[in-house]
């Protein structure tokens, strides 16, 4: 009995060993090329990705380069006074950055609404471009989460709306007083103060001319010793002595006047 058991396990092994030895096999050399092909096709999707990042960034590298031409050539151009070009070379800066997103690329828009203004030789047009650009900066602090970009936002907004108030200014003493477009210079000034306007002295003097040539004098008085208070060097500017001259022809004795 034990001899038979004994037998018939060495059969058992014996066909295992054949069965194994007949399944098909691959040759080592065929082998160690499958397993290296998949490493190999990794290698050539790195490499790939590794350039189209390095062509990305070159890119992105030249854009800059650009961007930083076509600012400085608008800027120097500002400076120059020549507000046409500054508009064209602005306007190039803004189409290749539609991200508004972005407080530098408000900063442009407020470059180009400014250049916009000093070209236009009719007032009222002037005030358009920063009609556009209050609604964007509005609708951008509406959706800004970062206090930094918030309070970056909140001065170019304030700085539209005393710049649409100038606009409106020049309209309304351009000639003849027109009202309508000195009242709306006011709005803009008072709007500019409330956001808080880093030169609130500035936009209270400029107040103080709106309202004499609206007829408004004591209003005008008040605003006028409101800016000397907080800028007594204010008296040097040449508006001071015709807001003077305005209030002495009718009747108000104004302090800093003497």
């Amino acid at each position: 009995m034990k001899t038979t058991f004994a037998v018939l396990s060495l059969a058992l092994l014996a066909g295992a060993s054949w069965a194994q030895s007949q399944s098909p096999r691959l040759p080592l050399e065929a082998m160690s090329r499958a397993e290296a092909a998949p490493k190999s096709s990794l290698n050539e999707e790195s490499s790939q990705r590794d350039w189209e990042s390095q062509v990305d960034r070159l890119h992105d590298l030249k854009l800059k380069v650009s961007l930083k031409s076509h600012e400085n050539l608008a800027l120097r151009a500002l400076l120059g006074r020549d507000y046409a070009a500054a508009g064209r070379e602005f306007q190039k800066v803004l189409d290749m950055t539609p991200n508004d997103s972005d407080p530098a690329v408000m900063q442009d828009w407020l470059y180009l609404a400014d250049a916009r203004s000093m070209a236009d030789s009719d007032p009222r047009g002037a005030r358009q471009g920063y009609d556009q650009l209050i609604v964007r900066l509005r609708q951008w602090l509406a959706s800004s989460q970062n206090p930094e970009s918030r309070a970056a936002g909140a001065r170019m907004l304030a700085r539209a709306y005393a710049s649409r108030g100038v606009a409106a200014m020049r309209a309304g003493m351009n000639g003849s007083v027109d009202p309508e477009a000195l009242s709306q210079a006011l709005q803009d000034m008072d709007e500019a103060l409330k956001v808080g306007h880093p030169k609130p002295s500035l936009l209270i003097w400029e107040k103080s001319q709106i309202l004499a040539a609206l007829q408004r004098y004591p209003e005008a008085a008040q605003a006028y010793e409101a800016a000397l208070k907080l800028e007594p060097g204010r008296k040097d500017a040449p508006s001071h002595e015709i807001l003077c001259k305005n209030f002495a022809d009718h009747g108000l004795a104004v302090g800093g006047c003497n």
